[in-house]
């Protein structure tokens, strides 16, 4: 079974945007990880705390989360983490989470990154505007 595309978008708009599922986060954190956390949403292979990594809060609203299209959404705006201090290792997966808590089991949604990124120490790693895509599948 599969929604169809109309249906699709009213789930990820209520998920993300618009905020109209009870339990909904008003806050969702971006999370980078070295590996895919699954669908049990283990971050087990989040970069590190200590290294000047944390995870980045972003307000749940229509403008860090335009409407949905198609069946997918895209992020609206461009996700800056800190500058590294020490190895990030090679970021291959993105997650969203509804805690600031490094390595809690609280993501969301996750994905693979297009192109993977090594961040090395003082360069800023980010997620541009419109690079996530997600979808319902």
């Amino acid at each position: 079974m599969s929604l169809t595309d109309s249906y699709e978008n009213v789930a990820l708009n209520a998920l993300l945007g618009t905020g109209h599922v009870s339990g909904t986060p008003n806050t969702v954190y971006w999370a980078l990880f070295t590996g895919d956390p699954g669908d049990t949403g283990a971050a087990t292979n989040e970069v590190g705390a200590g290294v000047g990594y944390a995870r980045v809060a972003q307000t749940n609203n229509t403008t860090n989360f335009p409407a949905a299209s198609g069946g997918q959404k895209t992020n609206g705006t461009k996700v800056e983490f800190a500058n590294p201090t020490g190895s990030w290792g090679t970021i291959t997966h993105w997650g969203l989470c509804s805690s600031a808590t490094i390595g809690a089991a609280t993501v969301i949604l996750r994905g693979s990154l297009d192109v993977s990124k090594t961040p090395g120490v003082g360069s800023q790693p980010y997620i541009q505007a419109g690079e996530i895509t997600i979808t319902m599948s």
